[in-house]
C-alpha cells in the first residue's frame, strides 16, 4: 500500500464551465475547452478514475475496490452499492449552475437509483460578488415554491450569500442549491450523479432545446426550510505550527481542514481510506514509501493498510475526508 494518484477526467460543461481549473490548480487541461469538472477520485460507471504513480499505475479505481477491497478501502460494509463511497471533484463555475436538488438514499432507491447525493463544498476561489444559492427562503412552501417557478418568480424563494475562500459548506439531501458564476470549489460527495434540476435560468443547449427539469422529483425531496446556517463550524482539534480543525461530519464523510506550517502526523483511520486534496499551496506526503510531492490541486488516496504517514508544508492547506 502507498499513496495514491489518479488522473483527473475532465467533465466539458459548454453552458457554464471554463479554463480556471488548469489556471489556478494546474490542470492538464486545454485552456480552450470550457471544462467544470475535473472529477479527482471516481468509481461511478463510466468514469472511474486509473492510478497514476508506482506499481499499480494504469489500474482502474473499479479494479481495486473489487480485487483489493480490505487493503484500498478498508471496511467492506462502507462501499455503496458494491462502489467506492466518495466522489471527489473540483468545479469551475463561469456562469450560475442549474437551481437543483438531491434526493436521499430512500427516495432515490424507491425510483430506480443506487443511492442519493449528499455533498459538501471547500471554497478555492470566489470572485467579487459570486454568490451560491443555498436552501430556501423564510416562509417558503412547496405550493408558493412551485407557483414562483411558473411566474419566473423563483429568485425571490431562494436564499443567497456570498462565500469566501476556505468557507465550507454542506449540502444535504433536499436542500436546493446552486453555485454561482465565479467560484471554483472543491467537492467531497457520495458515488451519485442523481440530481434533479429546478430551474436553468431559460438556458437552451448548442441545438437551441431547453434543458430538461424533474420539477415533480424536486418538489417532492426539497426541503422548505431556510438554513440555519450558511458555511460550517470549524471544530481545532490539533493546534500548534500546523492546525487540524474538523469541519464536517455526517452519515457519509468527515472532513477535516489541515492548515500546514510545518508537518502534521497521521494515518487512516481503522478500517478506513482517507482522500487528502491540496487546496492551497504545496505539500509533501512523507511514509515508508519515501516522499510523495503533493502540488496544488493534487488528489490522494491513502488505502486503508498503509501505516502511519506525515503531511508537511510551509504553507498550505489541505482536505482530509473519510467515510465515518
Amino acid at each position: 500500500p502507498y499513496p495514491l494518484l489518479f488522473k483527473p477526467i475532465p467533465r466539458q460543461k459548454p453552458l457554464w464551465g471554463g479554463s480556471r481549473l488548469a489556471r489556478l490548480l494546474a490542470k492538464p487541461f486545454s485552456a480552450d475547452a470550457r471544462i467544470g469538472e475535473s472529477w479527482e477520485i471516481s468509481d461511478y460507471p463510466e468514469f472511474e478514475t486509473t492510478v497514476l504513480n508506482g506499481p499499480l499505475a494504469g489500474t482502474s479505481l473499479r479494479k481495486l475496490v473489487e480485487e483489493k477491497t480490505q487493503d484500498t478501502v478498508g471496511d467492506e460494509s462502507i462501499l455503496q452499492s458494491g462502489r467506492f463511497p466518495l466522489l471527489v471533484k473540483y468545479i469551475d463555475a463561469t456562469e450560475t449552475l442549474s437551481v437543483q436538488v438531491h434526493p436521499g438514499d430512500e427516495y432515490a432507491r424507491e425510483h430506480g437509483h443506487a443511492s442519493g447525493k449528499k455533498e459538501a463544498w471547500y471554497i478555492i476561489h470566489a470572485e467579487p460578488g459570486a454568490k451560491l444559492i443555498r436552501g430556501v427562503t423564510a416562509d417558503t412552501t412547496r405550493q408558493n415554491f412551485d407557483r414562483a417557478i411558473k411566474n419566473a418568480g423563483l429568485e425571490q424563494r431562494l436564499h443567497t450569500f456570498e462565500p469566501k475562500p476556505g468557507d465550507v459548506v454542506t449540502i444535504p439531501w433536499g436542500m436546493v442549491h446552486a453555485i454561482g458564476s465565479g467560484i471554483v470549489l472543491a467537492e467531497i460527495q457520495q458515488t451519485s450523479d442523481l440530481t434533479y434540476r429546478v430551474y436553468d435560468w431559460n438556458r437552451t443547449d448548442e441545438q437551441g432545446n431547453p434543458r430538461q427539469l424533474h420539477l415533480e422529483n424536486a418538489l417532492d425531496v426539497i426541503v422548505f426550510e431556510p438554513p440555519e446556517t450558511n458555511t460550517c463550524h470549524r471544530t481545532l482539534l490539533e493546534d500548534g505550527p500546523s492546525r487540524r480543525y474538523e469541519a464536517v461530519r455526517c452519515d457519509k464523510f468527515v472532513i477535516q481542514v489541515l492548515e500546514l506550517a510545518g508537518a502534521i502526523s497521521d494515518a487512516p483511520p481503522p478500517g478506513r481510506f482517507v482522500i487528502l486534496n491540496v487546496v492551497a499551496g504545496d505539500a509533501l506526503l512523507e511514509s515508508e514509501h519515501g516522499v510523495t510531492p503533493l502540488p496544488l490541486g493534487t488528489t490522494a488516496l491513502i488505502p486503508a493498510s498503509m501505516p502511519a504517514y506525515s503531511v508537511s508544508s510551509d504553507n498550505a492547506t489541505v482536505l482530509r475526508s473519510h467515510v465515518p
